[in-house]
């Protein structure tokens, strides 16, 4: 969509009252616009133009909500990618400890055993 373009005119703000009827209480006009010489016709008011503007913004919301839930996917991807490492990491040090036990614990036996024969 193009950018939005003001009205321009010689007398812009100028309109022209032609009287309907009348009586002492009451005037009835029609109003037409008396602008002198149009020099930009500018955008249009009405219901195609504002239709394909409310087009354009339910698009765009539609595409960011949709980028949004991706996004939101893509976190809880992670999360659990994260928790799985952590796991993992916490497993592979709780091996390593029990290796080191086990490593002492033979170690310690060997010694004993060497000691009694």
């Amino acid at each position: 969509m193009e950018d939005f373009k003001n009205r321009e005119s010689q007398y812009i703000n100028r309109r022209k009252l032609t009287i309907v009827s009348q009586t002492p209480t009451e005037l009835v006009v029609d109003i037409t616009r008396n602008e002198g010489e149009i020099e930009v016709a500018g955008s249009p008011i009405d219901a195609t133009t504002m239709n394909a503007f409310n087009t354009q913004i339910n698009s765009a919301v539609n595409n960011a909500s949709a980028a949004l839930l991706k996004a939101n996917e893509v976190e809880t991807t992670a999360n659990s990618a994260k928790s799985i490492a952590e796991t993992a990491s916490s497993n592979a040090s709780n091996a390593v400890t029990t290796a080191n036990t086990a490593d002492t614990n033979v170690l310690s036996n060997a010694r004993t055993a060497i000691y009694w024969f």
